[in-house]
């Protein structure tokens, strides 16, 4: 199921570069709100170690204050006419997300020198840190349609693939082995279905409000350790933007 949803996002993006030069070209700047559904987290390291952590719920940091910082994105967008029609958006995304530290989890598996025994816990008694507060960044191409405005409303849609750059942080608490990640890491392929609408206030200029849903799997070394940490994280996205048009 990963391999499809890569592989499909990133040929969807890839085809649509076989079309003529663009007829006009979009560059804008959003910020939004994101969201990530609870995932199972796996860790494998030397000695045998092979564990997973259970349904981890996640909370998405949108916003200043609570050690977020705001959910942000760039993109340029190079549509083949001037009106409905194909294209192709190549965009930046910085989110962050954050394991809820008092939520139960339930642990199984082989911790090795943690020697902890599986079981339900909560995620602050496992971990003094979980998550990606320094953001999980995703670069993607897709390739979007646009179609026949409704009144001044443009919809678009789209659908693609790119990289996944996660900044992973994690300090164990009563899994002591762990070593202490604080790195930036290549996470791995992620794809990404993208739906929205384009309302200009002039010529060159307009606003923008998006829903994205993008598939992100995380495989990524613990620092520059043996140990590896192994994720699937959705992340619903809704944003609001600003674009120039050329």
């Amino acid at each position: 199921m990963r391999n499809v949803l890569i592989g499909g996002g990133l040929g969807l993006a890839i085809l649509s570069l076989a079309w003529p030069a663009a007829a006009e070209v979009q560059l804008g700047l959003h910020l939004g709100w994101n969201q990530t559904s609870s995932s199972d987290v796996e860790f494998t390291g030397p000695g045998g170690v092979d564990f997973n952590i259970e349904n981890v719920p996640w909370q998405g940091l949108s916003l200043p204050g609570n050690d977020g910082s705001p959910y942000w994105g760039a993109r340029a967008t190079y549509w083949f006419s001037d009106g409905p029609g194909w294209g192709v958006m190549l965009d930046y995304t910085h989110a962050k997300i954050r394991a809820v530290s008092d939520a139960t989890v339930t642990l199984t598996g082989n911790t090795g020198a943690s020697a902890v025994a599986a079981g339900d816990y909560a995620v602050s008694a496992l971990f003094d840190s979980l998550e990606f507060t320094d953001g999980i960044s995703f670069v993607t191409l897709s390739a979007m349609y646009r179609f026949q405005p409704i009144s001044k409303f443009q919809p678009y849609v789209g659908v693609g693939g790119g990289l996944s750059v996660p900044y992973v942080e994690v300090t164990g608490n009563a899994l002591s082995a762990l070593p202490t990640a604080l790195s930036y890491e290549i996470g791995g392929a992620t794809v990404q279905a993208v739906a929205g609408v384009d309302f200009p206030l002039s010529d060159m200029v307009s606003l923008y409000g998006e829903f994205r849903l993008n598939y992100t799997p995380v495989n990524a070394p613990l620092s520059n350790s043996a140990f590896e940490i192994d994720t699937d994280l959705f992340t619903k996205q809704l944003l609001f933007g600003v674009a120039l048009h050329f």
